[in-house]
């Protein structure tokens, strides 16, 4: 234990003292450019030059700014990109007692744990924010892949926060070896365990919202490849936030995280060219498609295709027509032909964007 932890620990320190202390001794080093040796200067209201200590070339001293703001988080980001990765165990597994700590974040419960990761409710030291926090506690079983795939996540959702129906991401990076990222806490259920709690009119209502936050995403140059309803939250407003980008694909660039052609999601909701890991024939139309499926399953209570094996699922999903909303027995016309336009098994017979199945509907 450090001399902080300690102190945490026995009560003489409060732990949003000690994150205080560690963030303003690391806003005061400064490396020197020419000799790289470290000097001491503490931030002051605008950027500065001070004198190297070791030989007087000028060392820029950064202005004073917020933890939590945009370049401290891209830098974060940066930092994760071209740091080691070594990683840890459970941040919560200890037999220390009292608060822990964690970058800039008093765990307080594991929410969720994975083979993977796991999430937490956290509070921020400094704001006293509650917050969610994702973590990924691989250890050295973590693949290249895995990797990637928590980066490009936290790297999706911060782009596409600034949607009022995308879960925003508010910090990320690397904490001794752990690569984590911090996110808003969303107090409710996702979009599966509250359709029965939800009237028609609010289920239709909701899957506008989803479809106006898809094309969000689309115009700023993003696939989801992963839409299915336990990758939406459900708020104590019923307002619906879409989370998981780990599948996300920048249109911009080659980030897939397999060339090999494997199908990638999850099989009850991708769409044809999906299920055959067809790459070339994945974009946008491949997100209506799920859309579509999650729009049959609310309406119906059952996606429209089930099996056994993943390969017969696969071969319906490839083959077979869903069967009619009165097969459920649920008289839904107009909505079923939105569902059904949204999964035709051509990309080019969908709707062209995802905002004209949200018009539609």
């Amino acid at each position: 234990l450090s001399l902080g932890q300690l102190l945490v620990r026995e009560g003489g320190l409060p732990p949003q003292s000690l994150i205080h202390l560690q963030h303003e001794l690391s806003r005061c080093h400064h490396a020197c450019p020419a000799c790289g040796q470290g000097n001491w200067h503490a931030p002051g209201p605008q950027d500065r030059l001070e004198q190297c200590r070791h030989c007087g070339v000028p060392v820029p001293v950064a202005a004073a700014g917020s933890s939590l703001s945009g370049s401290f988080v891209q830098n974060r980001l940066s930092a994760v990109d071209h740091g080691s990765q070594q990683f840890r165990s459970d941040p919560l597994h200890s037999s220390v007692e009292g608060p822990r700590l964690f970058a800039n974040y008093v765990l307080e419960k594991q929410l969720a744990k994975g083979g993977m990761g796991a999430v937490y409710k956290v509070r921020h030291a400094e704001t006293g924010q509650t917050l969610a926090l994702k973590v990924l506690l691989a250890g050295e079983k973590a693949s290249k892949g895995q990797v990637h795939r928590f980066k490009r996540e936290a790297r999706a959702q911060m782009e596409l926060g600034d949607h009022p129906n995308i879960v925003k991401i508010h910090d990320a990076g690397e904490w001794e070896g752990i690569l984590y990222y911090a996110m808003d806490l969303i107090d409710g259920t996702d979009l599966g365990g509250s359709r029965a709690a939800m009237s028609r009119d609010e289920r239709v209502k909701c899957m506008a919202k989803l479809g106006r936050a898809v094309q969000f995403a689309h115009e700023q140059g993003y696939l989801h490849r992963d839409l299915k309803p336990a990758n939406v939250l459900l708020d104590k407003d019923h307002q619906p936030l879409i989370t998981d980008f780990g599948l996300a694909k920048n249109l911009s660039g080659n980030t897939a995280l397999t060339q090999e052609g494997a199908a990638m999601g999850t099989p009850f909701y991708m769409a044809p060219e999906q299920a055959v890991g067809n790459l070339e024939a994945m974009g946008p139309c491949s997100d209506i498609y799920s859309l579509g499926v999650i729009l049959y399953e609310l309406i119906c209570g059952q996606v429209p295709f089930s099996a056994d094996s993943t390969v017969e699922l696969y071969r319906m999903i490839l083959e077979l027509a869903p069967a009619p909303f009165s097969d459920h027995e649920v008289m839904e016309p107009e909505l079923e032909i939105v569902a059904f336009k949204a999964m035709e098994k051509e990309p080019g017979h969908r709707y062209t964007t995802a905002l004209e199945f949200a018009e539609d509907l």
